[in-house]
């Protein structure tokens, strides 16, 4: 695997702007660097990727976090940070919970999407509209398929007959498939 390195300055703070470069790619600029050993270029630290946290329904990536390095991703919340300890740079993600006012746009965005199915209840803890009669499904083992009828508040179970069905949003039926 092509080990990460970052350009660091004196102290070891990465220099704002600079993203992680691959080995392979820093090997041509640093041609009498002994690559076989763990230590990186003079003036580069070790890099380390890590993962974005999975967002709870009403957080966000910290937008006054990264802007200098955030034209890799849709949103700003990243920061590169040296750890001593482990001598090497790190992602670091900043998440902030919603202001009240972010909390109201995300809800009011998500009725405004789903204005046609009235029935459904919405639950605001996970910010999504829930089917409001529990699905009629035996469990895990059960590989039935049902969809929900808003007009009479009932679940359609997918035909038995063997045929190839899909369900008609605009109708609320099993449409077969004949082509």
């Amino acid at each position: 695997m092509d080990r990460l390195f970052i350009k660091v300055d004196s102290s070891n703070t990465p220099i704002n702007g600079i993203h992680p470069s691959f080995e392979s790619n820093l090997k041509a600029n640093f041609p009498d660097h002994d690559w076989t050993s763990d230590s990186p270029p003079l003036g580069y630290k070790k890099f380390q990727r890590v993962s974005p946290p999975v967002l709870k329904t009403y957080e966000v990536f910290d937008p006054l976090i990264g802007e200098d390095i955030s034209m890799a991703f849709t949103h700003n919340g990243l920061e590169y940070k040296y750890f001593a300890d482990e001598d090497r740079v790190k992602d670091v993600w900043h998440v902030r919970d919603m202001t009240a006012e972010e909390k109201q746009a995300k809800i009011d965005a998500k009725y405004a999407e789903w204005n046609n199915y009235h029935p459904w209840a919405f639950d605001e803890s996970i910010c999504e509209f829930v089917v409001p009669d529990s699905y009629p499904g035996k469990g895990e083992d059960d590989q039935t398929i049902y969809e929900y009828k808003n007009s009479n508040g009932e679940w359609v179970q997918y035909p038995t007959d063997g045929k190839n069905y899909n369900w008609d949003n605009t109708k609320e039926e099993w449409v077969e498939v004949t082509e």
